[in-house]
Parts: structure tokens; sequence; C-alpha cells
């Protein structure tokens, strides 16, 4: 298994703030558009939707996905 390490200069709620804000999730993540499909903050039970486009397959993808949360 590989795995890779990045530091961030940033405090841990900063991080986990923008990192679970579906707006920056295009920033850090190679979605084109993600739209949140709840209402309210981010939580355990969150449904978004990715939408990415696939270059090999020249179309465009779209992902369900529920925030598990920790």
């Amino acid at each position: 298994m590989a795995s890779t390490m990045v530091e961030i200069a940033r405090p841990p709620d900063e991080v986990f703030a923008f990192v679970t804000d579906p707006a920056n999730l295009s920033v850090w993540q190679d979605a084109e558009e993600v739209q949140q499909l709840t209402e309210g903050p981010v939580r355990a039970g969150t449904a978004l939707v990715f939408r990415r486009f696939h270059r090999r397959l020249k179309r465009a993808l779209e992902q369900d996905a529920r925030w598990r949360g920790g």
C-alpha cells in the first residue's frame, strides 16, 4: 500500500473546515462541480454529487457520495 504525507501550515480546525466545505471540494479533488443534496452543515449522512470529466473515456461522470464523518 502506498502512502503520502503532506504538511499543511494551518491549524487542524481550519483544515477540517476547508476540506468539509462542499464549495472547496473541486479545489483539492478532480471534480468539476460538487453539489450538496442535503441541507445544513456537513455531518454524517450529508449527501453530495461530484461531476467529473473522464479524459480517457471522454465523457462526464457523476458520483454520489455520503459523508460518513468520524
